[in-house]
């Protein structure tokens, strides 16, 4: 499974705020955050979660908690976490999207052999119907 019919999103779970920091109110500091992927055509969804912490807003760009928006607190916290984590969180989003497509072989016990018997010989199963 390609990058092909992959989709992202990006939600804030919860945030912690700091009642006091300067003359400031209310200020974020701690965004925990989910990134969803979702495979369109078959429907599979794969989900990772992580948490950052932001650094001390600048005074003259300081926004009111009241007026925050969940787009505002997404920016900053894809600039905190930065372009190589937000790579690797995609990747591993990819690479369980495609684990859910194609899963891990397990090993089985021959259907004509006895449980008790220990000289069972155990196949890799890919479910596929070929032996």
């Amino acid at each position: 499974m390609g990058v092909v019919g992959v989709s992202f999103k990006w939600r804030v779970g919860r945030m912690k705020v700091v009642p006091n920091l300067g003359r400031l109110a209310d200020v974020v500091r701690v965004v925990y955050y989910e990134i969803s992927a979702c495979h369109e055509p078959s429907g599979e969804i794969s989900v990772v979660a992580g948490e950052v912490m932001l650094p001390p807003p600048e005074r003259n760009h300081f926004v009111a908690y009241q007026n925050l928006t969940e787009e505002m607190v997404l920016d900053w916290t894809k600039k905190a976490i930065g372009t190589a984590t937000i790579y690797d969180h995609e990747q591993e989003l990819l690479n369980n999207l495609k684990d859910l497509a194609e899963p891990e072989a397990v090993d089985v016990m021959l259907p004509w052999s006895d449980e008790g018997d220990e000289r069972v010989i155990l196949f890799k199963n890919r479910g596929r119907g070929n032996g």
